[in-house]
């Protein structure tokens, strides 16, 4: 099949598993050791479609993603528990990008809704990205690019797992499951 005059089209995909295991042992003289045996299970699935057409000096395109990670994470020892979490996100993402001589703006707008799930505990998030770069190349050797953008920061499993985990006779730890992603905006020369 052949895409119309101009037009672009990209379809692409990767996924990923990992299995990490965690062995510590506490000992003091008075107490019994404090075994912690971790074994944390991972995965990623993600999928895109980007679409893109040029208009003369324009090039506007159109972007849809999804991804899904999970982790599950087991304790077994002298505090045992388990932890599962899942989150799937949707993406998507109008940009535009030109050129004129030395001189390339590059903007985006990208909408994202995410699901997320620790154990029973269950959320939903939506919020936006802005992106938007000014590029400079006066030669071949030399490039500068002002960007301006918002990130989003996830927590991981164990920093939002309820479980409580013994680490030595006086330390006990858990993770928050209300803790929701937060933003940085970056300004980056």
């Amino acid at each position: 099949f052949a895409l119309p005059r101009g037009y672009t089209l990209m379809v692409s995909g990767n996924a990923s598993y990992t299995r990490r295991h965690s062995n510590t042992r506490y000992t003091t003289d008075d107490n019994g050791a404090i075994v912690n045996n971790a074994v944390e299970d991972a995965w990623y699935v993600k999928g895109l479609v980007a679409a893109n057409r040029q208009f003369g000096i324009f090039n506007v395109g159109y972007d849809v993603s999804a991804n899904t990670l999970g982790n599950n994470l087991d304790y077994n020892g002298t505090t045992p528990s388990h932890s599962r979490m899942r989150k799937s996100t949707v993406n998507t993402s109008p940009s535009v990008d030109f050129n004129i001589g030395e001189v390339g703006i590059y903007a985006t707008l990208r909408f994202n809704y995410q699901q997320t799930a620790i154990n029973d505990k269950k959320s939903e998030d939506f919020w936006v990205n802005p992106y938007v770069a000014l590029f400079w190349n006066p030669s071949n050797k030399l490039s500068t690019q002002l960007s301006l953008f918002r990130q989003v920061v996830s927590y991981s499993v164990d920093q939002r797992s309820p479980d409580i985990v013994r680490r030595s006779e006086i330390e006990w730890i858990a993770g928050n499951p209300d803790l929701k992603n937060y933003f940085n905006d970056c300004l980056m020369l």
